[in-house]
């Protein structure tokens, strides 16, 4: 797999420009200005995307949209969402509290910061989806030695009663 994907969500241009430029020369960036749009690129993208800075208040369709559908599809435990807003409501940080969002970095930016927190957890959260692939492989691996073991002792069990059988024994 190569380089994932960060997908900015903000409805301000001057923001998603900003925070683009701290990411354009390493990963590929996806814009989106709504979070009606910004979840038609994840159904899309969603194996591709390896990190969410999503605003919260967005006029179309807001940020919690998002948040809603990546807690619906169980996306948000493989996909890390910084949120960042200039929204310090009670009632925001009340509602956030109900969603796994990695960090809330609030407005303005700085740059750099945000830059080194979100690609640490980007890596934390890339090597967690290469563990799990390599679990379920282990997984798929297991169960088909679990067949074949189910197979051997029915085929053991027929022996074992055909012998019985030789023997006297009744089934």
């Amino acid at each position: 797999m190569g380089k994932r994907s960060v997908l900015i969500v903000d409805d301000q241009e001057m923001n998603r420009d900003l925070l683009g430029g701290c990411y354009e020369d390493k990963f590929p960036v996806l814009f989106s200005e709504d979070g009606g749009d910004a979840v038609e690129q994840i159904k899309e993208k969603s194996d591709e995307i390896g990190l969410i800075l999503l605003d919260l208040k967005m006029p179309v369709a807001d940020g919690f949209v998002v948040l809603d559908y990546m807690k619906r599809e169980h996306l948000d435990s493989v996909i890390p969402v910084f949120v960042v807003t200039a929204d310090d409501s009670a009632e925001s940080f009340r509602r956030l509290s109900e969603y796994i969002v990695a960090d809330v970095i609030s407005k303005p930016y700085m740059p750099q910061i945000i830059l080194r927190r979100t690609v640490s957890v980007m890596e934390l959260y890339d090597n967690k989806r290469r563990e799990m692939e390599e679990i379920y492989g282990q997984m798929q691996d297991l169960q088909t030695e679990n067949e074949k073991l189910r197979e051997q002792i029915k085929a053991y069990e027929k022996r074992f009663k055909a012998i019985g059988r030789q023997l006297g024994f009744e089934e």
